[in-house]
């Protein structure tokens, strides 16, 4: 978060892993992301969220809501409602979740 919003940020409980490969203006990419729980106090009580990165929009919603945002991979997006009722779920190289 450091590098994203200029926050600091202590990294928790490691929840999942996604690789995935894209086509973004032309180009080809290739990314592994790893995802933790993740506290950063200066987070609580920002009501909005500058992006210190072009590419990346950074903006606060319900989890209800969150069908309704562009969140890619899709599948990061169920996951992550998953983990917010506590599921304990990991990704696989292919976005299906490991059973």
């Amino acid at each position: 978060m450091t590098e994203e919003l200029g926050i600091a940020a202590k990294a928790g409980k490691f929840l999942g892993t996604h690789e995935q490969a894209f086509l973004q203006s032309g180009i080809q990419h290739h990314e592994i992301n790893l995802y933790f729980k993740m506290t950063a106090p200066a987070l609580s009580n920002a009501k909005v969220l500058i992006s210190h990165e072009d590419h990346i929009e950074f903006f606060w919603l319900k989890s209800g809501e969150m069908a309704e945002v562009n969140l890619l991979p899709v599948v990061v997006r169920r996951m992550i409602l998953r983990w917010t009722i506590g599921e304990e779920m990991q990704f696989a190289s292919d976005g299906l979740p490991v059973i």
